[in-house]
């Protein structure tokens, strides 16, 4: 391929270009960036029409200087105007796209974060409604606890005769038996000082036969003493496990 060497009508038109364009010229607006962007894109347009012009030469499409300078020059103006237009709209696609793209990241962001506070707010209303339902829920339990204690020790203190047809001696034995039911800790007070130990048992367990205790409760606030089952050779010594409900009696 013919290397076609620059002329001076080619020098001085490049150089004037060079010149002008740089300052009627925005791409990015920023006049540094552009500047460099616009010597550039020149740059190239003049390597591409002159390599085009040596290929004509080199084909006889071309056969003087002057008829390929002008030619340069032309494909050299075409080229130009090819590449800054080009440029302009790509460089106003990807502004126009970064600005959509930001407005999208901007919508996301803000709904991300008013569903963060709208579950916030709602978490921290549910916890209440929780806190306020489970405060409830052991007031009620209280009283219920409260209200059966109550009828219990009522029934205990009144014993109700059954309305069934009983015998006379098993609704005696039932009333007995209710009115005597008491705590370890009562039967302990009740007790004869004379007597060593308490005997006592409950109807709760019917393999008991009888827990003999000697002495009083610990520091721990818990009975110790002697256990006997019904089916048991030996009695067993330990601690006495519901002391403090309303089951036991005297033993027999």
């Amino acid at each position: 391929m013919r290397k076609v060497r620059k002329s001076l009508q080619a020098i001085v038109i490049t150089g004037l270009v060079g010149m002008i364009l740089p300052r009627f010229v925005e791409i990015t607006g920023v006049s540094l960036i552009d500047k460099f962007l616009v010597k550039g894109l020149l740059g190239i347009a003049f390597l591409i029409s002159t390599i085009i012009v040596g290929w004509l030469f080199s084909v006889h499409i071309l056969k003087n200087k002057v008829t390929g300078g002008k030619t340069r020059i032309g494909i050299y103006f075409v080229l130009i105007m090819i590449m800054f237009g080009a440029t302009t709209a790509i460089l106003s696609f990807i502004k126009t796209v970064g600005i959509i793209v930001l407005s999208i990241f901007a919508c996301i962001t803000l709904v991300l974060l008013i569903t963060f506070i709208i579950k916030l707010f709602a978490a921290q209303h549910e916890t209440k409604i929780t806190e306020k339902n489970t405060a409830n829920q052991v007031i009620k339990a209280n009283t219920d606890i409260k209200s059966v204690t109550t009828n219990k020790e009522r029934k205990l203190n009144h014993p109700t005769p059954s309305l069934a047809v009983t015998p006379k001696n098993k609704v005696e034995r039932q009333i007995k038996t209710a009115i005597e039911l008491k705590t370890i800790y009562q039967l302990w007070n009740e007790k004869d000082p004379n007597k060593k130990c308490l005997t006592v048992t409950n109807d709760e367990n019917p393999d008991l036969m009888w827990v003999k205790i000697y002495k009083p409760p610990y520091g721990n606030g818990k009975f110790y003493g002697y256990v006997r089952m019904n089916d048991a050779r030996d009695t067993v010594n330990g601690e006495i496990f519901y002391a403090d409900r309303q089951i036991w009696k005297l033993a027999d």
